[in-house]
C-alpha cells in the first residue's frame, strides 16, 4: 500500500513539474511573441498582409501548446509541442535580432549626413615645417573665389589654434595658385584636397596645348603632377555641412514616383567627404508600373554647375562642391526636380556586390584593364571584378560614354540580383552587412515603403537606360578658369531625348 502511495506521490510530483515546465514554456512563448510583432511592425518594413498571417500562425500556435502541454494527456504531443514551442521562441529570437538590425542599418543610411570638405595646409616635403606652428610666419597662398567660404573656416580655425593672423595671397585658379609656390612666392598653401587632382591634370592639359613634353623647351611649362607629388600635409581641417534627410516626397505618395541621383565618388573610406564624381547617373522611379529608366551623363559633360552663375564646368567637378551641387545640375539639365541622392565610394560599391554573392554582367565588347579581362557577353564578377568593368573608359572608342553604358549595366545587374527570391529571403541579413557603405538623402520611412511594397508584389522590373552623348573639346571651365581644359559638349538632341523618356515615365507610359 506505501508502495502504491509513493508511486502516486510520484506520479503528482512529475506532472506537477511537467505542468511548471509547460507554465514557464508558454510564458517565454508569449513574449517572444509579443516582441517579434512589435519589431515586425516598429520597422515598417513587413506588408501588412504578412503581419497579419504571422500574428494568425502565432496565435494558433500558442493555443496548440497551452492545450497539449496544459490540457491534454498525451505525453508524445505533450513534448512534441514543447519543444516545438522552445525552437519557435528562438526563431523568433533570431528573427527579431536580424529585422533590427536590418532597420537600425537603413536608420543610419538615411539618418542625417554630413558633407564634409577637406581643407588642408600643404608644404613641399623638403620643407622643415612639421606642425602649422612651425610655418606660422610663411605666406600662405590660397583660392580668391573657388571654395572661398570653407578655407575662410579653415583659416579662422588656424588663426586661432595660433592666437595670431597669418598672411594670405589669393589667386584666381589652381594654376596660378600652384604657380606661386613653384615660384616661390608663397611657402605653403591652403587647399581644398578635391583640388590636387584637378592641379594633377594640369600637366596633361598643358602638354595638349603647347605639344611639348620638355620643362626646359618652355619657362612656363610646370610639371604639376611631379608638383603634387612633391607637397606634404602638414595640417588639416575638416568642415562639416550637416543634411538632414529629405521630406517624404509627395509624388511618391500620388502616383508612386521619385527621381534619384546615384553618385559614384572615386574615393575609398568615408562617403561623406567631398569628391568629384565618377558615376552621375539619374535613376526615375515608377513604383506603380514598375518602370525604371536609368540615365548616364558622362563625368566631362559642358554644363553650367548650380553655384557657378551660369559659369559652364565639367559635372564631375560638381561633386568638389558637395552631393546637393551635383544633383541641382542635372535637375538643370534636364528640367526636373532631383528627390534625392544615394551617394557611394569604391570601397561601398565593392561591398554591395560581394554582400550579394557576385553578380552577372553583359558586356557589350571583349577588353582588358590591365588586371582583369572581360568577354563579350555575360561575365560574372565579384566587387573588385566589377568597379574594374564600371571604371574603364580607355578601352572603348566612345570612351567615357561607354563607361556610363557599363556602369548602369552593373546597376541594373544588382537591382535584378537585389530584387531576386533568393536574396529577398535573406534580406535582413544581407542590409545588415552593408552598414556605413553607402547613404541616402531618402527618410526612412520613404525607404521602408519602397522595401515593403516590394516584398507585398515581389514581382520583376522593366529597367530601361540610356546615354546622353556630346562632342569632345577644350575649354575654359569654372573651376580651372585660365587653362583649357578637354569638356564634352551636349548634344542637345539626346539631353531632349533622355527628357521625353524621364517624362514617360513619371506620366505612367
Amino acid at each position: 500500500m506505501g508502495n502504491k502511495l509513493h508511486g502516486m506521490e510520484e506520479t503528482d510530483l512529475n506532472e506537477k513539474i511537467k505542468s511548471i515546465i509547460a507554465k514557464i514554456v508558454f510564458v517565454l512563448e508569449l513574449i517572444c511573441s509579443v516582441a517579434i510583432m512589435v519589431i515586425v511592425h516598429g520597422s515598417k518594413l513587413i506588408p501588412a498582409k504578412y503581419e497579419i498571417t504571422m500574428c494568425a500562425v502565432l496565435i494558433l500556435v500558442l493555443i496548440a501548446v497551452t492545450y497539449f502541454t496544459m490540457i491534454g494527456k498525451n505525453k508524445i504531443l505533450y513534448w512534441v509541442f514543447l519543444i516545438l514551442s522552445v525552437l519557435m521562441s528562438i526563431m523568433m529570437v533570431l528573427a527579431g535580432i536580424g529585422i533590427s538590425k536590418a532597420k537600425n542599418t537603413m536608420e543610419e543610411i538615411t539618418k542625417a549626413t554630413e558633407d564634409t570638405t577637406e581643407i588642408s595646409v600643404y608644404v613641399y616635403d623638403a620643407d622643415q615645417a612639421q606642425t602649422i606652428s612651425d610655418a606660422a610666419q610663411y605666406t600662405f597662398g590660397i583660392l580668391e573665389n573657388l571654395d572661398s567660404e570653407n578655407t575662410q573656416k579653415a583659416i579662422s580655425e588656424i588663426e586661432d589654434n595660433l592666437n595670431a593672423s597669418i598672411e594670405t595671397v589669393a589667386y584666381p585658379g589652381v594654376a596660378e595658385l600652384a604657380d606661386a609656390m613653384i615660384d616661390n612666392k608663397v611657402q605653403a598653401i591652403i587647399l581644398n584636397e578635391s583640388y590636387l587632382d584637378m592641379i594633377a591634370e594640369l600637366s596633361d592639359l598643358q602638354t595638349e596645348q603647347t605639344g611639348s613634353t620638355e620643362t626646359e623647351e618652355s619657362e612656363d611649362f610646370h610639371d604639376y603632377a611631379e608638383f603634387v607629388k612633391s607637397l606634404r600635409k602638414i595640417s588639416g581641417y575638416s568642415v562639416a555641412t550637416e543634411e538632414e534627410p529629405q521630406a517624404d516626397d509627395t509624388s511618391l505618395e500620388d502616383n508612386g514616383t521619385f527621381v534619384m541621383y546615384i553618385s559614384g565618388i572615386d574615393t575609398y573610406g568615408s562617403t561623406s567627404k567631398r569628391s568629384r564624381s565618377d558615376v552621375n547617373i539619374l535613376a526615375v522611379v515608377n513604383t506603380n508600373t514598375k518602370k525604371i529608366l536609368l540615365v548616364s551623363t558622362p563625368r566631362d559633360y559642358y554644363v553650367p554647375l548650380s553655384i557657378s552663375n551660369g559659369v559652364k564646368d565639367k559635372l564631375t567637378h560638381a561633386g568638389i562642391y558637395g552631393i546637393q551641387c551635383s544633383q541641382d545640375t542635372l535637375g538643370m539639365l534636364y528640367g526636373i526636380d532631383v528627390d534625392y541622392y544615394f551617394r557611394l565610394n569604391f570601397s561601398g560599391f565593392q561591398k554591395i556586390i560581394d554582400s550579394l554573392g557576385g553578380i552577372t554582367v553583359n558586356s557589350d565588347y571583349t577588353f582588358d584593364t590591365g588586371t582583369y579581362h572581360f568577354v563579350q557577353g555575360d561575365n560574372y564578377l565579384n566587387g573588385e571584378q566589377a568597379l574594374a568593368f564600371a571604371r574603364e573608359r580607355h578601352a572603348f572608342a566612345t570612351g567615357d560614354r561607354q563607361r556610363g553604358e557599363d556602369q548602369m549595366k552593373v546597376i541594373k545587374a544588382v537591382f535584378d540580383k537585389a530584387t531576386s527570391s533568393a536574396v529577398l529571403a535573406n534580406y535582413t541579413e544581407m542590409l545588415a552587412s552593408l552598414q556605413g557603405t553607402f547613404e541616402t538623402s531618402m527618410s526612412y520611412d520613404t525607404l521602408a515603403k519602397i522595401v515593403r511594397q516590394q516584398l507585398d508584389q515581389g514581382t520583376g522590373w522593366d529597367i530601361e537606360t540610356y546615354s546622353v552623348n556630346g562632342t569632345g573639346q577644350s575649354s575654359y571651365t569654372y573651376s580651372i578658369s585660365n587653362m583649357k581644359v578637354y569638356v564634352m559638349v551636349p548634344d542637345q538632341s539626346t539631353v531632349e531625348t533622355a527628357k521625353e523618356k524621364i517624362q514617360a515615365v513619371l506620366d505612367g507610359k
